[in-house]
């Protein structure tokens, strides 16, 4: 099955590679990047034992592909995870721009294919 995880902070990598992990084919989308070389370069930019071991060895089998392209990560794609940051507003409540736009850019780019 082939998905795609938008964002790939500590939640979204995390979810990518275990599901590459279990033999799905994930594409991975972040508009950062510097935080896609990285990854894409087999390193996390955060600490967990042991996750570089599976992200590597995902990425040099081809269940993890790292992509600059919505369009790329979404097509024919079966499911999409949206893993974007929800900043806190002053009040405490959750800014949810990003993860509109991430919806509405899986809406956009999905044509009938999720």
């Amino acid at each position: 099955m082939k998905t795609t995880v938008i964002g790939i902070g500590y939640v979204g990598l995390m979810q990518a590679v275990g599901l590459a992990e279990l033999g799905h084919t994930v594409f991975c989308y972040d508009i950062d990047p510097q935080k896609r070389a990285t990854v894409q370069s087999g390193k996390s930019h955060f600490r967990e034992d042991g996750f570089d071991a599976l992200l590597q060895k995902n990425l040099q089998n081809g269940r993890l592909i790292i992509t600059n392209s919505i369009q790329e990560a979404i097509k024919d794609s079966n499911s999409a995870f949206l893993c974007v940051n929800t900043p806190p507003y002053s009040d405490g409540s959750a800014n949810l721009r990003y993860l509109f736009k991430s919806a509405e850019d899986v809406a956009y780019n999905a044509k009938d294919t999720l």
